[in-house]
């Protein structure tokens, strides 16, 4: 992961960015294969080994999740072969109020993938500011970024009769996190509010309403962030 984003940023003058979420358990377990399990304490070494990764010196690290080099074994510490010519940040794409905190604690930016300004101050800053004050920071020191789908239509009516459509897959993928159990990513606040900002059909002015009050929202960038 550390080798690839160092080639990436490399090749793109530094204009990469390193972002990282820990999914949930249909697509690790569903599609990777994996154990889901404690999320939040991979996600945090995962960072830290990352980080050490990217400083060009030689990876050794015992967390509780990873240990490298792998105990037990003839493996000594390496470095990678390639180092960054830019600084790579890493942002942190979270929903669920300790992910959102671990964020503030260690990411260089938030990916507010799901983001909707309605209810976001308790279902997202909240937890947000929680994690940058427990690491001394300020929302100052961190990127908030927000994403949004839009489609288009010739008309308005063209446009209305797709939003079935929109609703149900809006609403099936919060539905399919569901109540959120001990090692999920997802909370119930930050799906209360997806819930209650559904995709919506309107104008052009409708829109530039709608952007202006996101941008109203104390976001960095909007997606894509850069």
């Amino acid at each position: 992961m550390a080798q690839t984003a160092i080639t990436l940023s490399n090749l793109s003058c530094g204009r990469f960015l390193l972002g990282l979420g820990a999914s949930g358990p249909q697509v690790i377990e569903g599609l990777h294969g994996v154990s889901f399990a404690r999320p939040l304490a991979r996600m945090r070494e995962t960072v830290d080994i990352v980080r050490q990764a990217l400083t060009g010196g030689k990876i050794s690290y015992s967390g509780n999740e990873f240990q490298i080099p792998r105990p037990g074994g003839e493996a000594v510490p390496m470095r990678l072969s390639t180092r960054p010519e830019h600084a790579i940040p890493i942002y942190l794409a979270a929903l669920s109020p300790a992910m959102l905190r671990l964020t503030g604690q260690i990411a260089d930016g938030w990916l507010g993938t799901s983001f909707v300004p309605e209810g976001a101050a308790g279902a997202y800053f909240a937890h947000l500011d929680s994690g940058l004050a427990a690491a001394g920071r300020a929302r100052a020191d961190i990127d908030i970024c927000q994403g949004a789908e839009v489609a288009f239509a010739r008309t308005r009516t063209s446009c209305a009769a797709s939003l079935p459509v929109a609703r149900r897959s809006w609403r099936s993928a919060w539905a399919a996190w569901g109540p959120p159990a001990p090692t999920t990513t997802t909370g119930p606040t930050a799906g209360k509010a997806g819930l209650t900002s559904p995709p919506r059909c309107g104008s052009s002015g409708s829109a530039v309403s709608a952007t202006a009050r996101s941008r109203r929202s104390p976001t960095t960038w909007c997606w894509p962030p850069r």
